[in-house]
């Protein structure tokens, strides 16, 4: 198996939505990629998306898979160089957990969280840790997370209610803090640009997120 990023995005119309697929239809064609769950139950037939993406070429087939953040794209990536993890169970993992969250896990040896994910079992959880904990290290400066403040995260989750907001706010939330914001700034941010009402998806969201951090 291969992942090239030949196509490297697809932006269309979104004509079918599946449990772990969609069909974005661009100029008469459409291109069915593989996509988290949460992904797939939010998308409204349609309306036009965007998707980072990878292309997975192997003897028998080729398939495209997307993600809402390069970010997502990038731990895809890592997430398959484990062995025995491939793209559709890289997106099992991303379904449950956002690229931050799970570089907390990781670099927390948290393998209770790793097991949640289906398909994740005690041997596996524990070679994610040992494989990726240097990789997480050496990444999370581009996520512009310390891994001092990733494990912090990590260890709130135990204390912390579980949060009411949609996938769509959380993968926002995510990508806020990535760039800096404190999760309670983000969240409050997200939570500002939801009752606006005019943020259609993850990448609105965290455009209508930062004009509100804007007029703060």
């Amino acid at each position: 198996m291969k992942c090239k990023v030949m196509i490297a995005s697809i932006e269309g119309l979104c004509v079918y939505s599946g449990q772990d697929r969609v069909v974005l239809e661009i100029n008469g064609i459409g291109y069915e990629v593989f996509v988290t769950e949460s992904f797939a139950a939010r998308c409204i037939i349609d309306r036009h998306y965007r998707l980072q993406t990878l292309m997975i070429v192997r003897e028998n087939e080729i398939f495209l898979v997307g993600f809402v953040t390069p970010l997502e794209r990038e731990f895809c990536k890592l997430l398959t160089t484990i062995s025995g993890i491939g793209p559709k169970a890289a997106l099992k993992i991303l379904n449950k957990y956002t690229p931050a969250d799970l570089a907390a896990c990781i670099l927390d040896n948290d393998v209770d969280s790793l097991k949640k994910v289906p398909g994740v079992g005690p041997k596996t959880a524990k070679r994610l840790i040992l494989e990726l904990n240097e990789k997480i290290s050496a990444m999370s400066e581009n996520m512009s997370l310390s891994a001092d403040s990733l494990k912090e995260r990590c260890s709130q989750k135990a204390t912390e209610p579980e949060s009411t907001l949609p996938p769509t706010a959380l993968e926002a939330v995510a990508v806020l803090v990535g760039l800096g914001c404190t999760s309670e700034e983000a969240e409050s941010a997200v939570k500002a640009a939801l009752e606006a009402g005019t943020a259609a998806d993850s990448s609105d969201l965290v455009m209508a997120a930062v004009s509100e951090l804007g007029n703060n």
